[in-house]
């Protein structure tokens, strides 16, 4: 199997286990070296998803796939990775207690935008979705000595698990007509005239994809 298409995504896990597992370890090791540790390891590996793209390989029996469009927001990605640990390096230090967590969540987080990007199946999407939203949900309520991140957090956690409903009702809802859960094969479904059920059963789907970024900005 050609695991060229995820060169990008087994980097970014195998960087996020590693830093948890040195924070399981040592703890007071892991505080000094995770932020650097983790900003080191984005550039490295944007520099690694920018010299090697395997545009039109696939995996997984097509069901994720790396072209033009999924090779540039993967870049976008890792260059916010490196932006948002560079920039919260000293205000991790200053306010979270656990702030060696910090760095490996960012990374799965990106993990699961890419993962999103590059699938091209929804159950693939639906994963990287719920995995970037996980890491959000931590996230939110990640500044301790700050009571509000807790009611933050749960709140993302409860409307986030609502809308995530919502989102698999919808899907459940695509696979029901079309007997499938390739996008691709969907696409060429969608036809107004002919499949009226199936463009009704994209507004939860959108609903519950809205609702994801709604709470990010929130």
């Amino acid at each position: 199997m050609n695991l060229t298409p995820l060169v990008v995504e087994i980097a970014l896990a195998l960087a996020a286990i590693i830093l948890l597992v040195l924070g399981l370890i040592n703890s007071g090791l892991a505080k000094r070296i995770n932020g650097g540790a983790a900003v080191l390891a984005a550039m490295g590996i944007l520099v690694l998803a920018f010299i090697m793209p395997d545009f039109g390989s696939s995996v997984f029996d097509g069901t994720y796939i790396s072209d033009g469009l999924s090779w540039f927001f993967t870049l976008l990605f890792l260059v916010a990775a490196v932006l948002v640990l560079t920039g919260t390096h000293r205000y991790a230090e200053q306010n979270f207690k656990a702030r060696w967590q910090f760095p490996p969540l960012v990374l799965l987080a990106i993990l699961g935008m890419t993962v999103m990007v590059s699938g091209t199946d929804l159950l693939v999407i639906y994963i990287g979705l719920e995995l970037m939203t996980v890491t959000f949900y931590l996230l939110s309520a990640y500044m301790d000595v700050d009571l509000r991140t807790y009611e933050a957090g749960l709140k993302y956690l409860v409307l986030g698990a609502f809308s995530s409903a919502v989102l698999l009702m919808g899907l459940s809802y695509l696979y029901a007509m079309t007997g499938g859960t390739d996008i691709r094969a969907i696409g060429l479904l969608l036809d107004p005239a002919q499949n009226s059920v199936i463009i009704l059963s994209l507004g939860p789907v959108l609903a519950g994809l809205g609702s994801k970024p709604a709470r990010i900005q929130a």
